[in-house]
This record gives structure tokens, sequence and C-alpha cells, in this order.
């Protein structure tokens, strides 16, 4: 098959001459410049895109690192420790949302040390709950 044109040899089902651009088609079904028919455009199948929600965003407890649980005795502790607690920076599932910053005034402890007695660092009956983030470590 040649362009009708410049005679150049034309790529099957092209729609135009790559030498001199001469149209080959302009609509399907009508007649060409090689002196053919086009075959009609197959009708595209449209598909629903699923839409995925994307995952939560979210990030460590700061207060617990992830464990779920903290240790706020005096006590000293080990491995399986009966002191250890729920974490209430997280409630236990040790992630908080992915946009939440440590508390500035607690710096994500949930509680200070607001005396002028001296701190002892676990179980200090002097520290109380940071109300800026509700004891949670995070706003």
């Amino acid at each position: 098959m040649f362009c009708a044109a410049c005679g150049t040899p034309l790529v099957e089902f092209g729609r135009f001459c790559h030498n001199c651009g001469t149209a080959v088609a302009s609509l399907p079904g009508m007649r060409s410049a090689i002196g053919g028919t086009m075959p009609p455009p197959i009708p595209m199948q449209s598909f629903p895109i699923p839409t995925i929600p994307p995952p939560p965003r979210i990030q460590p407890c700061i207060q617990c690192g992830g464990a779920g649980k903290v240790h706020r005795s005096s006590m000293p502790h080990s491995p399986g420790c009966i002191f250890c607690t729920s974490c209430p920076g997280c409630g236990g599932s040790g992630v908080i949302p992915g946009e939440a910053c440590m508390c500035p005034k607690c710096n994500g402890a949930g509680k200070y040390h607001g005396s002028s007695m001296p701190h002892n660092n676990a179980g200090c009956i002097f520290c109380t709950d940071c109300e800026t983030c509700q004891t949670k470590g995070w706003i």
C-alpha cells in the first residue's frame, strides 16, 4: 500500500503518511488515500476503577514507644512485669495518629514535675498529670 500523494509505502492502519503527512483516512469507514476503507474502530470498554481509601496515618506511641504498656512504678522492671500498666497515651494499642506531636509541657510523658521537691524518676509522688495533653503525651 502506497500514499496516493507521494507514493511512499504506508504503515498498515496508519492514519497519516509519515513522509508527506497526507491523511490516509479522515474518518473510519471513509475512502482513504490508498483507495480502500478503514475498519470501524473497536469500542473501548470502560471498567469502574475501584477506590481504595488510603491507610490511616499512624506512628508509634510517644509514651510507650509502641509497646502498649508503661512502667510507672518505683519497683524494678522485669520481663512480664506486674507493675507495667496499659499506656494512657495510646490506650494500650501502641500507636497514635500520624499527625500527633509531642506535648511541649510534659515532653511526651503525660506527667510533669511541677514541684520544687527533688524528682524521683520512676513513680515520683510530686509529678502531676499533664492537663495540656490529658496524660496522653501528645497533642
